[in-house]
């Protein structure tokens, strides 16, 4: 995994910590109210690309978090240099597409957030 920087930890002055570069997959209401607000507040990560079906929808959120590269596919994001991995942040019938498409390119850098697990798919 490539890295970008990297940044002090204000409880030990002399560690250093890698800050991981993030690219999301879906930013919906659910997303961009959850993880990704959670992401913009923790300094180990960095968000520094995003997709959506909604390029609009894509361009507010970069708008928004401060979030470098809006990109135009799913392969594009998960192959994108500047991301050391992908959350599938989608809901519903996109996510199980998206995870698939994403999971197609061959990148062990995904992580998949289930919106609608069921009890069935917890253990």
């Amino acid at each position: 995994m490539s890295t970008s920087s990297t940044i002090a930890d204000s409880s030990a002055p002399s560690a250093k910590h890698t800050i991981i570069r993030v690219g999301l997959i879906g930013v919906g209401n659910w997303a961009l109210n959850g993880p990704v607000r959670v992401l913009s507040l923790m300094p180990q990560y960095e968000m520094a690309a995003v997709y959506s079906q909604r390029r609009d929808a894509a361009q507010s959120a970069a708008d928004t978090f401060g979030i470098r590269h809006v990109v135009g596919s799913i392969d594009e994001l998960v192959r994108h240099p500047d991301v050391d991995i992908v959350l599938v942040l989608t809901t519903g019938p996109q996510h199980e597409e998206a995870g698939t498409r994403s999971d197609r390119c061959g990148e062990d850098r995904v992580l998949r957030v289930a919106l609608d697990a069921g009890l069935e798919d917890l253990g």
